[in-house]
């Protein structure tokens, strides 16, 4: 699968607006239908509840399928609304999304669906092949040791000692990175942590500096990128779990050089792991102004109250104009519906 290529100018905040533009009058009137699980979780429920009332306002003729479990899609009343939808915004997170079954139901249907390939998401949620990706595509990223919890390491943190490293973060390959994510002050620490885990790691080289994430957005066959956030982690080592709870941004304030050159490095993971839709690409901004790129995040938070609605707003967006996006992005063109 290809994926549009960025813009030449990522950063382009004005190619955006317009494009946004073009698509709220390629909204009007679709018919868009919106897939949730009973018993949503409370940020599937703002998403749905946002997306309801952004695209009813849009003159759009909103339906909603509820499910229990995927097989229902296959029933009659539900693979007839979302058969015959223009577009169908599916709303679920977690470990339930992750395994890509819902995605590929809607694809087996032939549902035409806002978002990314289900390969995309994936591939997404592990960090180790993102990376080689990254370094494949020029994208500066951490060195990193891929392991297995309950294994012994011995000295394989040789070589990110070898490189100047002493302190460490520990989390798991596959997955959120705020679910089991530890800094470590020693390689012996280190050590103690992948002995006591479970499941794929890694373990990287603690580097400090301002944690900042760009949101990119495919939108009607380009890459465009929104203004930089920065987390604010009130002296934390990392974004954990706790810290997620209530998770604190603001607009980064970058120089323009600097800011363009993250967006370029944002368009151009979005791209590399074929992304078409909205992401978020989180990087470390060193005091020398060093850029070190994280991971991407595919399956974002899309509520009033995210990271991705806060960078809209510090592009000169709103919330009704992040719906349109993810939503207008897979709308059939003319004579196609």
């Amino acid at each position: 699968m290809t994926s549009p290529r960025p813009s030449s100018d990522p950063a382009s905040t004005p190619a955006l607006h317009e494009a946004v533009t073009a698509a709220h009058q390629r909204l009007a009137s679709a018919a868009v239908c919106l897939l949730a699980r009973n018993g949503t979780t409370p940020i599937e429920a703002a998403e749905l509840t946002g997306f309801t009332d952004t695209l009813t306002r849009r003159a759009a003729t909103v339906t909603q399928v509820h499910f229990d479990d995927v097989h229902e899609l296959y029933l009659p009343p539900a693979a007839k609304l979302l058969t015959s939808s223009d577009v169908v915004v599916k709303f679920t997170h977690g470990p339930f999304n992750r395994t890509g079954l819902l995605p590929a139901v809607l694809d087996s249907l032939g549902v035409r669906r806002a978002g990314h390939p289900s390969s995309t998401d994936l591939l997404s949620q592990r960090k180790s092949l993102v990376k080689q990706l990254m370094l494949r595509d020029a994208v500066p990223t951490l060195p990193y040791l891929l392991t297995t919890g309950g294994t012994r390491i011995g000295d394989q943190l040789a070589p990110l000692q070898a490189g100047g490293a002493t302190e460490f973060v520990v989390k798991p390959d596959d997955g959120n990175a705020s679910e089991g994510i530890q800094w470590v002050p020693t390689a012996a620490e280190a050590a103690r942590v992948v002995q006591a885990a479970q499941g794929p790691l890694l373990v990287e080289p603690y580097t400090r500096g301002r944690i900042v994430t760009v949101g990119s957005v495919t939108l009607l066959g380009r890459i465009y990128t929104l203004a930089p956030l920065e987390y604010l982690l009130d002296d934390r080592p990392v974004m954990d779990a706790a810290w997620k709870k209530d998770p604190q941004r603001a607009p980064a304030g970058l120089e323009h050089a600097a800011e363009a050159g993250l967006r370029r490095y944002a368009a151009t993971v979005h791209r590399a792991v074929a992304a078409n839709g909205l992401s978020r690409t989180d990087f470390i901004l060193g005091a020398d102004g060093a850029v070190t790129a994280l991971e991407i995040n595919t399956n974002v938070g899309l509520g009033p109250g995210h990271d991705l609605a806060q960078a809209f707003a510090a592009t000169g967006l709103t919330y009704d104009d992040l719906v349109v996006c993810q939503t207008a992005g897979k709308l059939p063109g003319p004579g196609q519906r």
